[in-house]
């Protein structure tokens, strides 16, 4: 979504109660404390990379980091950030913004991101598959759990080779 997508859907959010700021450093500022906390409390697909050259917010899922965010510079430029998590920025922003509804758009904002994590923790689990390939070994995923290994065999041979 664009800054000015952003800008108008967080005047949706605020109708009848505050305004967009029209300061743009100041919205700009408010978007970055917000993905800030997205990208904290979040596991942002967008903002994951395995390049630890990058300036670094955290580690993320595995051997992914979670980098740190662009922030944008005038309307037409896109938020550094998944699709599915740019209504919880608007949220965060929403509830800085707001003047009576403040806590009710930060409550909104952390559902919005625990479903958006529960979609991701989803999608990595479904990744997973019963056997793995590690350096050219299959290794049963109970193996690599620790289970039952005491009457297994755990590993075979692949004929592939891990790319």
């Amino acid at each position: 979504m664009t800054l000015k997508g952003f800008k108008n859907l967080l005047a949706v959010m605020l109708t009848g109660d505050n305004i967009v700021p029209s300061d743009n450093d100041l919205l700009v500022a408010a978007i970055d404390y917000s993905l800030k906390i997205v990208a904290d409390a979040s596991e942002p697909l967008v903002l994951m990379t395995l390049d630890h050259s990058v300036p670094i917010i955290r580690l993320g899922l595995g051997d992914y980091a979670i980098r740190r965010y662009e922030l944008p510079e005038d309307d037409l430029d896109e938020l550094d950030i998944d699709e599915d998590l740019v209504p919880v920025v608007a949220r965060l922003v929403a509830s800085l913004v707001s003047k009576e509804k403040g806590a009710i758009h930060s409550a909104i904002a952390n559902k919005l991101m625990i479903d958006h994590n529960a979609k991701v923790y989803d999608i990595v689990s479904q990744m997973s598959s019963e056997e793995e390939l590690v350096d050219g070994v299959v290794v049963n995923s109970d193996c690599i759990d620790g289970l039952d290994t005491e009457f297994k065999d755990c590993t075979t041979q692949s004929t592939e080779f891990a790319g």
